[in-house]
Parts: C-alpha cells; structure tokens; sequence
C-alpha cells in the first residue's frame, strides 16, 4: 500500500458499519521535529533493533525519562527520519490530564485523520477502538503517544497490525504496559559533550567562555534547560554568559521551565514518596543508601524500598546499585528547594542528625573489622557487617558519603559525632593512604574534638595529622602536633598517648639527624607500650627500631629487633605490619648477597597483605620485588659484561 490510500474503507471491513473516506495523502499528524538532537545514537540504534524484529504483536516502546530530558525530541528525530517505514500514516496523540477520557479522545482524533467522517465514529471509547483495530489492520503505520500517565490509556490505543509500531513518551514506568510486552528506553540527560553542543546551538555564540561548564551544571543535561538557557543569550547578545550563571543560581529551583516539569512529577506522589524525595535534596553525599534512608526517615525498610522505587520509576532518583540511589543534581536542587519550603528547619536537622549517627555507627562498627588492632573511644554496634570484606566494601563505596556528612556534621557543629567518624577512619586511611581527603577530615575531627573538651581524642587526632604530615613531607607541621599530643598525653597521663609520643619523638629526632637519641626513644615506646599491655606497640617500636639500624648499617642488631618484631605481629595477627617486617628482612637478606632469602620473605610478604586489598601495602611489597628484580637483572649484566672482557 502506498502513502496515497492510507486506510481501507470501512466496508472492506468485517462487520463494520463506518465508512472511511481515504485521504489524498497519508497523513502524518507529528508536531515538527525538534532541532539539535544529538547525543542520542544509543537510543536511535535501540529503535532500529525493536524496529527490525519480526513479532507477532506490535512492537510497544516507552520512552521514559524525567520532563524535559528530551523524550518527544528523540521521538520525533527518529519518526521523521523513518517515515519511508510507514507508508499508510503516522499518528499523534497527547494524553492531556485534563481530559476526562484522554484515550476516547485520542481514537477520535486517529479516526478522523483516518478519513472516518465525524457523524460516523461512535460514542463508546470500546466501539472506538474497535473500529480504530479494524480500519488499520493491515497498515504500516506508526503512533506516537505522548505523556502517558496511564497503562490502561495507552492500552486502548493499541492497534492490531502487526506492522505497526507504537511509540509511547512518559515521566514514569507503565507497570503493566511493561508486564504486557511493551520494551521500556530510560532517557537520561545528556553527557556534558552533547549539551555543549546543544547549549551553543541554541544561543549562536561562539565560545560562552568560562561561564560554559557552570551553564552546563545548572542545565542539569536536560535539553529544554539547555534549549531555554541557550535561547535567552541569543536574544540577548550583550548579555554576558557569567551574569546568567547568577540569574539561575539566584532562581531555589534553578530555570524555571526544568522547575515545571518537575513540580509536575512531583505533584503525582504520594505523601511518603514526596517525604523521602525531599530529604534525598538535602541529605550529603553523592549517592543514598536505601537503609540509611530507612532509618532516618524511621520508615519500616519495605515501605521505604517502596518509595524510593516510585521515585525511580518516575525518574525522580536513580538506582546505582542494589543499596543505594542518586539523583540528578538539577533534580536535587529541586527536591533541597522543595525541602526548604515545605519542611520546618527544625524537621530538617533531626533527619540530618539521625542520618550523621547512621553513618558515625557505621564507621565504628565497620573500623572495627578494617583495623582491629587499634581500641577506639566510641562503642561499636556488632552485627552490622558480615566480615572484614563486607565492611572494606562498603567503606570503599561510601567514602565520598562519609567525608560528606563529616562536612555536614561540621557546619551544622555536630561536633561529637564529627571527631568519632574521624577517629573511625584511621583503619581505612592507613590501608589506602590518600592524605589530602584525610588531613581535611583529622583536621576537622581535632577541632571537634576540642570542641567537646575531649583532650584523649583530641591528641588522638593530632598524632594522626602528624602521621599525615610525616608522611606528605611536612617535618615541622609532623613535630608540632605530635609534641601538642604529647603536651595533653602528660597533662592526661593517658599511657597509649604517651607511648605513641615517644615513638613520634624518635621520628622527630630521626628526621633531625640524631639516630642514636631515636633509637632510645623508640625502645622508651616499647616500655611505654608493654606497660600499657599494647604488645602490637611494642612490635612496631622494634620494627621502626630495626629500620634505622639497617640505615646505620648495623644489620645485626636490626636482624634482632626485627625477629622481635615479627614474632610479635604474628601473634597480634597483623599480617600488614608482618608483611612491613619482612620486606625489610629481605633487605637485608640482599645485601648479604642472598636473594634467594631476599624473595622467599618477599613471596610471603604479598601473602600476608593480598587478602587486605590494601592499595597502600600491596605497592609496597611490590615495589620491593620489582626493586630486587631490577637490581638482579642489573647484576647479571655486568657479569655478563666481565665475561665478555
């Protein structure tokens, strides 16, 4: 059939009392195509797939995404691209919410442009539909619904040619249209690649400058707000990009239009699931975990799985894994705006509170397991990890959460909760050893600390930020907090700070090229660690011991503190600080000219710290390995070279 006879009469047709009059031409009743659609080929390319497949039903595909990422946009980009592949009409429909029978409406609308004269199309929207799968039987023909609220809307509209296609736009997953066969395409805003491209398109300027990335932020890579933003600075040419950036900075809910088609979604939710998308707008961090939000919204963990899923499905939050969910950061600033107006300040800083005991309990619990040989001052819940790898896992995922609600926790002067998640994170901080983040976080935790008039926690924090100094280079910044802690260790006679102290002394006075007052300072750690029956202390004392004598060259003596070292790691079940004595063992045993002992303790090194996935550990005994291959390739060479002579 060609685009000329686009529909059968109605006598041609079984049982039906309607004539249609065929039209001059298919018709094609698409709005016009939308400009600058890019970024989109995964989704074009999805189309085509669905598109070549030979089903026995009409192929059903839903178009899903928040308002204004684009959904109509794509789908008339690729209609109008593909109307060759529907030669007998191309249909349009928009289920307005307020018509009262949006579906009886639409068939009405299909009849007519199907040359169904108007005194002719019944007044039953099941009659309509009939009629409707009876004149298209056999046509290739495609519609396109738009803003589908309803599965059963759109179901009314299905045809019964198998050569049809239906295309279907909506904010939110049509369950049961799902259910029924329907293939569903998530529509998300675009990268910042595509929106560029579309931003420039719209406001016909050659560079926007630095202000662009900052455009892009507010834009959310929902093309309407890109469309909308770019448009105001074509018409306003002199209008600097920068000013703006102000103009919808200065808007709660950031460009209005993006602000419309969420209010609209946001509008049909329940009052539960419009609680928690409100509190996923102010709570920190980059992602939500679904029983972190489970407990500060002290909802039962179903009903709260509930609600976050219909924020999901309407495209409101998004899922990251099987835990948690994110939300888009134009969405965010929607739900924090909606947040501020709706919810008391007061409501706010209780959610906030239950959400920063939450994630201090986990610290806690799950330093624990990461680093168990170190007591903490907070108490640790039990139960709330399996093992030591759940709780690694969920550190490692959560980490951007927890320096978050530690900055929270600070400007809100949550100051107790604050200098407990930084005490807590000392266990994961020294397997990973990314200083920067954690200085911050020390920092922070010691002026909490102080805050509270907790001086044993307080020195706590200050030989951790001299551990980080230590270790970034900063001697004098090092010495002058672990001298603060050993000021407060005296004034307390708290006998673990006092024994910490004297090893940061012996570092001090290493540093400062005095190996033999180190070496007494190290073995006065050892005492003070034995008399506060901290035997891991007392090992690390001989381990740092025996480092500086193998410096002085005096390998003996270090071979003896370092067995002692050894001895005592195994027993404490310390396979790192194991792992840290060994590779110095085999330093030794290397320039003793043993490298077959040098890389039997190295091979037992990497056993001791595989099991840790520990970053920090495992680059150690690697290093050392690749350091004695180098240096036996080395060796080998010039014998080979005196051979050769």
């Amino acid at each position: 059939m060609n685009r000329g006879t686009a529909a059968r009469s109605a006598d041609q047709q079984p049982g039906g009392p309607a004539r249609a009059d065929a039209p001059a031409a298919a018709p094609v009743q698409l709005p016009p195509r939308r400009p600058a659609l890019v970024g989109r080929d995964a989704e074009l390319a999805r189309l085509e797939d669905i598109l070549r497949r030979c089903d026995p039903a009409p192929p059903v595909v839903v178009l899903t995404g928040i308002g204004g990422v684009g959904k109509t946009a794509l789908a008339l980009g690729w209609l109008y691209g593909r109307l060759d592949a529907f030669p007998d009409a191309v249909l349009y429909a928009r289920l307005s919410a307020d018509i009262a029978d949006p579906a009886s409406t639409a068939l009405h609308g299909f009849l007519r442009a199907l040359g169904v004269p108007g005194r002719e199309i019944p007044p039953s929207p099941h009659q309509r539909a009939a009629l409707f799968r009876g004149l298209t039987a056999d046509l290739r023909f495609a519609i396109l619904i738009e803003d589908a609220a309803r599965s059963e809307d759109v179901s009314a509209l299905l045809p019964g040619s198998t050569a049809a296609f239906v295309l279907v736009t909506a904010r939110t997953q049509l369950v049961r249209l799902l259910a029924d066969g329907a293939e569903e395409i998530s529509v998300d805003p675009l990268e910042d690649a595509p929106a560029s491209q579309v931003l420039a398109f719209y406001a016909r300027r050659d560079g926007l400058g630095p202000a662009a990335e900052r455009l892009l932020a507010a834009c959310g890579g929902l093309p309407l707000a890109l469309a909308v933003t770019g448009s105001r600075l074509r018409h306003r040419p002199c209008r600097a990009p920068e000013r703006e950036v102000r103009r919808i900075d200065a808007q709660p809910k950031g460009i209005a239009a993006m602000a419309d088609a969420l209010d609209s979604s946001y509008a049909a939710l329940d009052e539960f699931a419009a609680r928690a998308y409100r509190a996923c707008g102010f709570l920190p961090g980059p992602h939500l975990d679904r029983a972190a939000l489970s407990h500060t919204l002290q909802r039962l963990p179903g009903f709260t799985d509930d609600d976050l899923d219909d924020l999901v499905d309407a495209h409101l939050l998004r899922d990251v894994d099987d835990d948690t969910v994110d939300q888009h950061d134009a969405v965010r600033r929607h739900a924090r705006a909606l947040a501020e107006q709706v919810d008391d300040q007061r409501d706010r800083d209780r959610l906030l509170d239950r959400y920063t005991r939450w994630y201090r309990d986990r610290t806690v619990a799950a330093s624990t397991l990461i680093h168990p040989h170190r007591p903490g001052f907070a108490a640790a819940t039990a139960g709330i990890f399996a093992d030591r790898d759940a709780a690694l896992a969920w550190w490692t995922r959560d980490l951007p959460v927890i320096n978050a609600v530690a900055d929270d926790a600070a400007d809100r002067g949550r100051h107790e909760e604050l200098w407990q998640i930084a005490e807590a994170s000392w266990g994961y901080f020294l397997y990973h050893r990314d200083y920067p983040p954690f200085l911050r976080l020390f920092t922070a935790g010691l002026r909490a600390a102080r805050a509270c008039g907790e001086p044993v926690a307080e020195a706590r924090m200050l030989h951790q930020i001299g551990f980080v100094h230590r270790k970034l280079g900063n001697v004098e910044e090092a010495v002058a907090h672990d001298e603060a802690a050993a000021v407060i260790g005296e004034r307390e006679q708290h006998a673990l700070t006092l024994a910490t102290a004297a090893s940061r002394a012996a570092w001090a006075a290493e540093a400062h090229g005095d190996p033999e007052r180190a070496l007494d300072l190290y073995e006065d750690s050892a005492e003070k660690h034995a008399h506060a029956d901290r035997p891991r202390g007392v090992g690390l004392a001989r381990l740092r011991r025996g480092n500086l004598l193998i410096t002085l060259g005096r390998d003996p003596e270090a071979l003896t503190e370092l067995a002692a070292a050894a001895e005592i790691m195994v027993e404490q079940d310390d396979p790192a600080q194991h792992a840290e004595v060994l590779v110095a063992l085999a330093g030794i045993f290397e320039r003793q000219g043993d490298d077959r002992s040098a890389r039997d303790h190295l091979a037992r090194a990497r056993e001791n710290v595989e099991p840790l996935r520990s970053p920090h550990f495992q680059n150690t005994v690697d290093d050392a390995l690749a350091a004695l291959d180098r240096r036996t390739a080395e060796a080998c060479g010039e014998a080979a070279r005196q051979e050769i002579r």
